[in-house]
């Protein structure tokens, strides 16, 4: 007999510790206000799944997220509110169990979720963008061509380069030009400088500076002559180099760079 007995008490001891058994306890508790509590027992059975039948299971997670609502967990509740409608999306709950605030916050949720009655929103399909139109492309303009006369290429110190575009070769020739007649300027006054008044209006130099009289003319001719030479060869080049008329984006600088210029 008490073998019986004992058996009988701890078969009654198992079904106490059954999930659907704490399943039923944690609904008990929850209807008595013990809602931390029924919330614990709930876990129980949901963390992980206990329960076989799926009614049991829906009906737990209601009364959990109830449970967190009521304890101000909002986050936790709407996560069971939404496992709940993923397995009844008609589920509703009931207004004379439950306060229309928890009511209202499951229909929100259920609103969030994109279900109504049961079935998921048919939502519209965006408009389609509007047309992408291109822009117009650009227009080219091209450019008059600059108009410059060959005449300037008779004028001496590097303008013909200048004016065919050529500005290192027209510097060149000024330079150059402007560095030989200079010399030449400079050399034939330092040889009148030394020149004296002779008898009957000569002109001599004194036996001293006679040699630097003749190394100042030798270098006065060849510097003017040089000059000349060079005044000669830059008029020459610029006819010869002369282009005609250039469009003024033309990259006609063939020895420098800049932008094109007409005089």
């Amino acid at each position: 007999m008490s073998a019986y007995l004992l058996l009988t008490l701890a078969l009654v001891a198992q079904a106490a510790d059954s999930p659907e058994a704490i399943f039923r306890s944690a609904i008990e508790d929850f209807e008595f206000g013990e809602h931390a509590q029924a919330a614990g027992k709930l876990r129980l059975v949901l963390e992980p799944i206990k329960l076989k039948a799926r009614e049991d299971l829906i009906v737990a997670r209601q009364y959990l997220g109830a449970c967190y609502h009521l304890l101000n967990d909002r986050q936790s509740a709407k996560k069971e509110f939404a496992l709940l409608l993923a397995l009844d999306p008609n589920h509703q709950l009931d207004p004379e169990v439950f306060s229309p605030a928890l009511v209202q916050f499951f229909e929100e949720v259920r609103a969030e979720a994109g279900l109504k009655d049961g079935q998921k929103t048919v939502l519209a399909p965006p408009p389609p963008p509007p047309p992408v139109i291109a822009p117009p492309p650009p227009q080219v303009v091209t450019p008059a061509p600059i108009d410059h006369s060959p005449v300037w290429s008779l004028v001496p110190f590097g303008v013909g380069q200048f004016a065919n575009h050529h500005p290192v070769k027209g510097t060149i020739f000024a330079v150059g030009e402007v560095g030989l007649l200079g010399a030449a300027l400079g050399t034939f006054l330092a040889f009148e400088g030394l020149k004296i008044e002779g008898p009957n209006g000569t002109t001599a130099f004194n036996a001293e500076d006679e040699d630097s009289a003749r190394s100042l003319q030798t270098a006065y001719l060849v510097t003017f002559w040089g000059g000349i030479a060079l005044v000669a060869i830059g008029v020459v080049e610029a006819l010869l180099s002369y282009p005609g008329d250039v469009p003024p984006t033309n990259a006609a600088w063939a020895d420098g760079a800049g932008p094109a210029w007409s005089p």
